[in-house]
């Protein structure tokens, strides 16, 4: 029978603001044994950056603390890094947590994910609330995560439902490990974890951002749109960061690459763009931005393939219908690898992104049958280490790529 949990059952805990409350909780943390279950929650959607504005965590023989760090950051630093540094950590998709976590000066002695390890058993569904129901038992409510995390103060139903994040998670860590070491796999795991772990360990504040990696960016080709694009994302950035708010809130995406490539000249036509309505800031703005982009000489302007968008034809980006058209051969081979990888995934219950991703695989795959930078055993190893791979990955695979060295 399945138990539905609406709060912890401790009770709910008191959200902590002050450097006070934050050593205290740490010295209870100190306290407690085995591993901590932590978990953030963010505001990226209301906030400029992906920084936590709640941290939850729980330890057995300790309990349960929510930190609001926003103000006291480095207070909360100071608390909780000399304790839980040593530690091992249980999170739940460490990828999305560890980023905002490490900007908190916070990092794993050693790391368990749930989400991820939940992956390599082959289990269908790997959201928490899943996986609590599948593993364990237990419904939670998932009806808050897409709340302002960065409101003050947090309704109680948001806190409690924060705390049921790490309620159970050491439970289900043990489950996850446990189906692992049931099929083998739990070596795996640990290399999984450890390099997630490792990605993360020298992080120590936001990645910069930059106008060209914006999503949607390459489908603009005139490099006066691009220079468009580029003036309208420099204006809602700078705004955004002074602010404090999201940069899609100020104009979406969707607008801004609209705006650019229909170019108006006019507050006429720029108002007509579908989605303008959404700008928090006056059409004057975009307007300006869109008039100096025009105003610029042709030696100022972005070019595709050039300078900061070199890359954008680099071989770490196949466009997969030119190599189609181009070289037929090279893509059967393709097409033979990705079957064999999917069979081979099917085989080891595992999804085929974690054996290798698809952008891996093709760059592998483009190297050995059109560069021909891999034409032996050695070079082969050589670039599954530099593509990342795992040693229990490049196991599995080895013989889907070495099949099609040159003989």
């Amino acid at each position: 029978m399945t138990e539905f949990l609406r709060r912890p059952a401790a009770g709910i805990p008191p959200v902590l603001t002050t450097p006070q409350d934050f050593h205290e909780a740490a010295e209870a943390i100190a306290g407690g044994h085995g591993p901590i279950a932590i978990d953030t929650e963010r505001a990226s959607a209301f906030r400029y950056n992906d920084r936590a504005f709640l941290v939850q965590i729980k330890r057995a023989g300790a309990g349960t603390f929510l930190f609001a760090p926003e103000g006291v950051r480095q207070h909360l630093t100071e608390a909780l890094s000399p304790v839980i540094n040593s530690l091992t950590w249980v999170v739940h998709a460490a990828v999305s947590d560890l980023p905002c976590l490490a900007w908190l000066g916070l990092y794993p002695a050693q790391l368990l994910d749930t989400e991820l390890g939940g992956r390599l058993a082959g289990l269908s569904r790997v959201s928490l609330a899943a996986m609590y129901e599948d593993l364990l038992g237990i419904r939670v409510a998932k009806e808050h995560s897409a709340q302002n995390w960065s409101s003050t103060p947090l309704p109680k139903p948001w806190v409690a439902y924060a705390a049921l994040d790490v309620e159970k998670l050491l439970e289900l860590a043990a489950e996850v490990e446990y189906l692992l070491r049931s099929q083998g796999k739990w070596e795996w795991a640990l290399e999984e974890f450890e390099y997630v772990r490792n990605q993360h360990a020298t992080i120590t504040g936001p990645e910069p951002r930059a106008w060209h990696l914006m999503k949607g960016m390459r489908g603009l080709k005139i490099p006066r749109q691009l220079a468009v694009a580029r003036e309208l994302w420099l204006i809602r950035e700078t705004t955004a960061a002074n602010d404090d708010v999201a940069p899609g809130s100020l104009l979406p995406n969707k607008v801004l690459l609209a705006f650019a490539n229909i170019r108006p000249n006019t507050l006429s036509q720029l108002t007509r763009v579908r989605g303008s309505q959404n700008s928090r800031l006056a059409p004057e703005v975009w307007l300006t931005a869109i008039q100096q982009a025009e105003a610029l000489a042709e030696a100022e302007l972005p070019i595709p393939g050039k300078g900061e968008l070199a890359y954008w034809y680099s071989s770490g980006g196949i466009n997969t219908r030119n190599w189609k058209k181009n070289d037929p051969d090279s893509w059967n081979t393709w097409q033979l690898i990705r079957d064999d990888l999917n069979v081979f995934a099917d085989e080891f219950a595992v999804p085929t992104e974690n054996l290798i991703s698809v952008a891996k695989a093709k760059n592998l795959t483009w190297d050995i049958t059109v560069a021909k930078t891999i034409l032996s055993e050695g070079d082969l190893e050589a670039s599954f280490t530099k593509h990342g791979l795992r040693e229990w990955q490049k196991d599995i695979i080895w013989p889907i790529f070495a099949d099609f060295l040159p003989s």
